[in-house]
């Protein structure tokens, strides 16, 4: 099966059949194709990682959090200091 799967990325690489075409939602190109996921392992792959929904909603959290870290007076911290003061206020809040 991960002989199979390699050689379905070097197709889909090189754009060989069944591998061509496509449309701009990529999951629906993805599950239109007419493989069988048993014979083209890379098709289920594709689905599942496209079936993926990415969000941000833990990130802007902490974000929101650290207002008090990150004031008018302190606009001018380096990143690492920004990492640091992250790190220290996500550890004495937990």
């Amino acid at each position: 099966m991960a002989t199979k799967l390699a050689a379905d990325v070097k197709a889909y690489f090189h754009a060989q059949a069944p591998f061509q075409g496509g449309k701009g939602d990529g999951r629906d190109w993805w599950k239109s194709l007419l493989v069988n996921v048993t014979s083209d392992p890379l098709k289920a792959m594709a689905v599942k990682l496209f079936s993926i929904v990415p969000h941000a909603a833990e990130v802007e959290q902490f974000f929101s959090n650290l207002g008090g870290v990150q004031s008018v007076k302190r606009l001018r911290l380096m990143v690492s200091h920004m990492e640091t003061l992250g790190m220290l206020w996500n550890h004495y809040t937990h």
